[in-house]
Order: structure tokens, then sequence, then C-alpha cells
């Protein structure tokens, strides 16, 4: 009977350092996600599937990493 009375009441923070500055779980997550696009991406590369060579791989995942929070981000503030 617990859970009809629970409230999700979840930090926001990983890692809280002081006041509202800190480590967010959404920050954790583009990590993860960027990291996890690299080690895919170089051993598609080293594989020979994709077009990239895997010296290439680095650059690509940081430029799409940094263009892709900023343009995704400010599309979705202004669309939701």
């Amino acid at each position: 009977m617990w859970l009809a009375f629970y409230v999700h009441h979840l930090d926001p923070f990983l890692v809280r350092f002081y006041g509202d500055i800190g480590i967010r779980w959404y920050g954790t997550a583009y990590l993860a996600g960027f990291v996890a696009a690299f080690f895919l991406l170089k051993w598609l590369a080293r594989k020979g599937y994709g077009p990239l060579r895997e010296a290439q791989v680095a650059d690509f995942v940081f430029f799409a990493a940094v263009f892709g929070v900023l343009v995704g981000g400010r599309l979705g503030y202004g669309l939701f």
C-alpha cells in the first residue's frame, strides 16, 4: 500500500558542491551519450563500416556534441 502514497522527489544533482553548483543528472547523461558515441564510432571506423577514418572520430564527436547541444537546446527551448 506504500506505493499509493509515493511522492516523486528526486534531487536533480548527482553531486552538489555549494548551493546550486554541482554536477546534474542530465549533464551526466549527455557525457555518457557522447562517450558511447565516441567508442561506437571508433569501433565502426576500425572495422571499416563508416565513412570516417579512426583519426577523424574524435573531431566529429566533438563538433557534433557542441553544435548538437547548442542548436538542439535552442530549438527545444523555442518549440517546447
